[in-house]
């Protein structure tokens, strides 16, 4: 799950299957502090690359 400005904020984990529009997601600081707690951190990009691009081009 993004943003408007292309930031990550959550992880789609489940979907509810009788429901068009209704799905579980995982916090993305939740995941990210998860994965400091199970070992050495990996080198993860914190620079938005594509904050300024229009929307259908995030989206590609």
């Amino acid at each position: 799950m993004f943003d408007l400005k292309g930031n990550i904020v959550g992880v789609i984990n489940a979907k509810h299957t009788d429901a068009k529009t209704f799905s579980y997601a995982i916090i993305f600081s939740n995941i990210t502090n998860f994965i400091e707690l199970i070992g050495p951190t990996p080198n993860l990009n914190s620079i938005n690359t594509i904050s300024k691009l229009p929307l259908h081009t995030k989206i590609k």
